[in-house]
C-alpha cells in the first residue's frame, strides 16, 4: 500500500534518527500528514452518499467499512493521526529531557496499537518528571 510506504520510512527516522535534519524537516512542515490527509479527504468525498454505514452503532459502522474506500480512508486516519502523537511524543521529550532511549518502546507501540502507545508514554512522563498535563 502506497500510504503505508510514506509514513513508515518516517517512522524509522523519529525512532531511530529523531535529531537529523531530514526527521525534523518532515517533522515541522507535517508534508506527509498532509499528503496523506489530502488523499484522506479525496476518499471521504468520494465516498459521500455511497454505503448505508453510519456512525450510530457497531452495526452502522460495519456497514460502513464494508466500503473500500471507507476502510482505506479509515486506515490512512490512523496512520496521520498515530504519527502525528509520534512527533509530539518525541518533541515533548526532547523539551523535558526525557532520553529517546527512554521513549523508543512508547514509540513503537504508538506505531502499531496508536492509544497504547501514548498511554505508555504519558505513564512514563508522569513516573519520571511528575507532569500529567
Amino acid at each position: 500500500m502506497v500510504c503505508n510506504a510514506m509514513i513508515l520510512p518516517f517512522w524509522v527516522m523519529l525512532i531511530f534518527i529523531p535529531n537529523h535534519a531530514i526527521t525534523k524537516w518532515f517533522s515541522r512542515t507535517y508534508f506527509l500528514q498532509l499528503t496523506l490527509a489530502l488523499i484522506y479527504a479525496f476518499l471521504i468525498i468520494q465516498s459521500i452518499g455511497k454505503g448505508n454505514g453510519g456512525f450510530g452503532s457497531l452495526k452502522e459502522l460495519h456497514l460502513l467499512f464494508e466500503s473500500d474506500g471507507a476502510l482505506l480512508a479509515g486506515w490512512i486516519h490512523y496512520l496521520v493521526f498515530d504519527s502525528f502523537v509520534g512527533m509530539w511524543m518525541v518533541r515533548d521529550a526532547q523539551k523535558r529531557n526525557i532520553p529517546h532511549l527512554r521513549i523508543i518502546a512508547p514509540l513503537v507501540f504508538t506505531l502499531l496499537m496508536g492509544p497504547i502507545g501514548l498511554l505508555l508514554y504519558i505513564a512514563y512522563r508522569h513516573v519520571k518528571t511528575g507532569v500529567s498535563e
